[in-house]
């Protein structure tokens, strides 16, 4: 890639010095040795001389030998010669492949004999020995095949202007010759220059001019000089630059040009362009050739391997199917490209077609080391495809993306996406902290109640009758023991004097023993014991019977004094809310628990709304503001831009910026909030066109009907009924009211509108909308055309414009620019590629699978400008025919069209 890096093809700027004198001038005012012409050379290479012309006086005699010596310092060397009239002098320079001995012969034929050549008192006479007018030696220095410069036209006694001063006839017809090509300036160059442009009455021709040195010595090499830009060293080549020096011509204090970015070349792998790399001038290159031979293809390669992306989504389609295509690059087609940027740091651009692309990836040049994630970092770059400014003119919405390419907004629109990214956090905490805060009046019941029950229990428990309650138990149970004590005792009395056999005790005696009738006798007087036990057991049941009976009248009349103390109780414990006493207890040091817990939640919930009320305050009063201030940054950005292209433009085009006046997007979010409320078109257009985003969402979480009644202009219902709506629709699935979509509504985006107006005439302009297609990207292409210094690369711009424009706006801007910024247009249009003196033409040919560069180089070098003519112009023949069909007369077709002055 070393071409790319040292050189490039066409046209460049030589420092030139075309008025060179040797030892063969009799006025030398240096040693006439052998070595001064190589000392000449060297103080030439010295100063940096690239391009010189050796014009002795009226003599050629060291011309072959200084061109050996150029050729050694590796400089280029026209023949010339400083021919002496009687009007004053004149600079002949030839082609550099004009022999030495026929401009010799020439010399002689205008009575320059070897014995006074070098002299520049002699001056050059006819076949009649008569003395040559100056405009005569113009005519046969053309008709010679050179180019006539009029060195130092004011100089006393030397130039024509100041010889013919007095004689105002002959001086104007000797300016106005038809073969005199340029003039040279010295001290005088601002008299000269105004002259030269037309600007003197009586002076209307305008010409090229040039300044050299007039060296006689090499001390003097370096004084004057002037930077040519050639392609060519040809003497057409030298022409061109004298036809066109508002393109080709630069004095010492125009230069340096102004470093600009440019693609320094293209390969590809595979494909159409395979092997066939192409090396870009920094400034004007076209490509041009017929049909199929690749020009929009090496367009849509470029700005595939650029990543330029188009907001016209059908452009990028047809980009990716192109670079899709086997025969154009296809899968696994890699595209690599060599950038120069604006600080001169050279990079590697590379792009592999694949089902895994992830971009383009950048690297310093000849290395492996990444410099950047995207190319805009780095290398912005603007690519229209074949149409696209067409689908522009018909798409006016994308006019705000298309000024936004122009400017730098990375820094703001970045700063939004991080504001915005923490508004959504802080919007996140909002819902929480709100949905938190919204239990703080369900808990503060909560809590009066859990007190309320408390203090209840507390009172219940105070009450005596809980502690005299179990004793009246008590007493029930022990009266009940009673009672039953006493049936137990009847039974066990009954049952023990139903047991008792006396009989059965006293068992009778045997008759047969001695003291029987005795024992007899006793048994009978213990057996009147069962009488005796008989009244006692019917005595003691009477006793028991009547302590029975006298306990249970106790019990009835206790019973009537346990039942109101029941009656009381149950209703102690009824009042309480619980089962029994011993719960009332467990409910009270459960309510305190309660009231322990709900106090924590409340102080929680209060915690959270002083957190909501924080946040609100911090979103309105800081987050926000500083998030729409980016907005309004951009806007002042883009007021700016426009203001710029518009001055850049000369108000031909007219660009303004109103501030949020595109409220499409707006009016679309205004009814997807209201779907649902029944509001109509009418209050739904008047909300959306009367307030921003911001102000919508502020009236809506202050739930202020009447300022948002008002400042829409519809009625108070009406706004009631769409902030009731919104806050009910924003609830999450479990019915918590979310604030985060009400405040969401402020990130709806008020765009600013782009307002583009074309000057039609005089001092009136068209909007966009109301001109033809054509006239608006007219309008486009224009700002284009001025805008930036980094590459712009258009597809045919010329079928984008009314043909009129196409000189006018797209030559004459590329003219005043081109060597601040590079211009790589694929064209069919001749005044696109030439009138705009293109530095470099690519001519494309192509079989059906491949294409190929026929030639290339600038429209001075001759076998380029051949090809150029049969692809733009048809061939000569029909060039030539379209002349005389024009038939336009030229006063003088060698004269400068157009001047410095016309470019500005």
């Amino acid at each position: 890639m070393s071409k790319t890096i040292d050189t490039f093809p066409g046209a460049r700027f030589y420092k030139t010095d075309l008025h060179i004198h040797t030892a063969a001038s009799k006025c030398w005012r240096d040693q006439r040795d052998a070595g001064s012409l190589k000392r000449l050379f060297q103080s030439l290479k010295t100063n940096g001389i690239e391009v010189v012309a050796i014009t002795d006086h009226n003599s050629v005699e060291n011309l072959d030998e200084a061109k050996r010596i150029g050729k050694e310092f590796g400089m280029w060397v026209y023949p010339g010669v400083e021919v002496s009239t009687k009007e004053g002098h004149v600079l002949a320079i030839f082609d550099p492949g004009k022999k030495t001995r026929d401009i010799e012969d020439w010399l002689t034929r205008m009575g320059f004999t070897s014995d006074v050549r070098g002299l520049d008192s002699t001056l050059a006479r006819g076949q009649e020995n008569e003395q040559l007018s100056i405009t005569k030696v113009f005519d046969l220095i053309e008709k010679e095949g050179g180019v006539a410069i009029a060195p130092h036209p004011n100089s006393k006694g030397l130039g024509f202007l100041e010889i013919l001063k007095q004689k105002g006839t002959a001086r104007q017809e000797a300016y106005h010759s038809r073969n005199l090509r340029g003039l040279e300036v010295g001290k005088d160059r601002e008299n000269i220059m105004k002259l030269a442009s037309g600007g003197v009455s009586g002076y209307k021709k305008k010409y090229a001019c040039v300044s050299f040195s007039d060296a006689h010595s090499p001390a003097e090499v370096g004084e004057e000089f002037t930077y040519i830009k050639l392609g060519d060293f040809g003497i057409g080549a030298l022409k061109q630059a004298l036809y066109d020096p508002a393109m080709r011509i630069r004095f010492a204090d125009q230069w340096p040009p102004k470093s600009h970015a440019w693609i320094q070349s293209v390969e590809v792998s595979q494909g159409f362009f395979k092997d066939t790399p192409f090396y870009f001038h920094p400034d004007m290159n076209s490509i041009v050739g017929g049909k199929a031979t690749g020009k929009s293809l090496l367009i849509e390669l470029i700005r595939f391997a650029l990543a330029a992306v188009s907001p016209i989504s059908d452009i990028m389609e047809e980009t990716s199917s192109k670079i899709s295509a086997l025969s154009c690059l296809g899968e696994g087609g890699t595209v690599t490209l060599h950038v120069m940027s604006d600080n001169g740091e050279r990079y590697r651009i590379q792009r592999t077609f694949s089902d895994f692309d992830e971009g383009s990836e950048i690297y310093y040049a000849d290395t492996q080391t990444k410099a950047a994630e995207q190319v805009s970092e780095i290398f912005p770059c603007i690519v229209y495809s074949q149409n696209e400014i067409i689908y522009l003119g018909k798409n006016l919405p994308a006019l705000l993306d298309w000024l936004d390419s122009f400017i730098d907004i990375s820094n703001e629109q970045g700063e939004a996406a991080r504001l915005r990214k923490q508004i959504e956090h802080l919007l996140t905490e909002l819902d929480s902290a709100n949905a938190d805060a919204s239990q703080e009046v369900l808990l503060e019941t909560r809590l009066k109640e859990l007190k309320d029950r408390r203090e209840l229990l507390n009172e219940k428990i105070k009450d005596p009758i809980l502690k005299q309650f179990p004793l009246w138990q008590k007493e029930s149970r022990l009266l009940r023991s009673y009672k039953e004590a006493i049936v137990t005792l009847r039974k066990e009395v009954q049952d023990f004097f139903d047991n008792i056999a006396i009989e059965e005790r006293f068992e009778d005696p045997e008759m047969d023993t001695p003291n029987a009738t005795n024992i007899v006798s006793k048994r009978n007087e213990l057996l009147f014991l069962a009488k005796q036990f008989s009244k006692a057991g019917a005595s003691l049941n009477q006793a028991i019977e009547s302590a029975e009976e006298q306990l249970n009248k106790y019990v009835e009349s206790w019973k009537e004094a346990f039942s109101k103390a029941r009656e009381r109780h149950d209703k102690t414990i009824k009042d309480a809310g619980v089962e029994n006493a011993s719960a009332i207890t467990s409910e009270l040091n459960k309510a305190t628990t309660q009231i322990e817990r709900v106090q924590k939640e409340l102080q929680r919930a209060k915690k959270a709304a002083e957190k909501k009320s924080e946040i609100e305050a911090n979103l309105r009063n800081q987050w926000i503001p500083k998030y729409n201030a980016c907005f309004g940054e951009i806007y002042k950005k883009r007021v700016r831009k426009a203001d710029s292209l518009t001055e850049s433009l000369n108000a031909f085009v007219r660009i303004s910026v109103r501030q949020m006046a595109d409220r499409k997007d707006f009016t679309e979010a205004v009814k997807r909030l209201s779907r649902g409320s029944r509001l109509q078109m009418p209050e739904l257009t008047a909300i959306a066109a009367t307030m921003t985003p911001l102000e919508l969402t502020k009236h809506i979480t202050d739930q202020d009907t009447q300022g948002f009644a008002k400042r829409a202009g519809i009625k108070a219902d009406k706004a009631a009924t769409l902030i009731e709506h919104v806050w009910e629709t924003s609830r999450d699935t479990e019915g918590n009211q979310l604030l985060s979509p009400l405040y969401g509504i402020m990130f709806t985006e008020l765009r600013d509108q782009v307002i583009v107006e074309l000057k039609v005439h005089d001092e009136a302009y068209k909007p966009m909308e109301e001109l033809s297609v054509g006239s608006k990207c007219t309008a486009i292409l224009s700002v284009a055309l001025v805008e930036g210094s980094y590459p712009l690369i258009v597809d045919q711009p010329e079928d984008a414009l009314d043909n009129p424009f196409v000189f006018e706006q797209i030559v004459k801007t590329v003219r005043r620019s081109k060597t601040e910024r590079q211009y790589l247009f694929a064209t069919h249009n001749s005044n696109v590629a030439v009138a705009s003196d293109a530095d470099l033409i690519y001519c494309l040919t192509a079989t059906a699978s491949r294409g190929n560069v026929d030639k290339h180089g600038s429209i001075d070098q001759l076998s380029t400008r051949d090809r150029v003519v049969v692809n733009l112009e048809g061939g000569k023949n029909a060039f030539a025919l379209r002349s005389q069909k024009y038939d336009i007369e030229f006063d003088d077709p060698y004269a400068v069209v157009l001047s410095v002055s016309e470019e500005d």
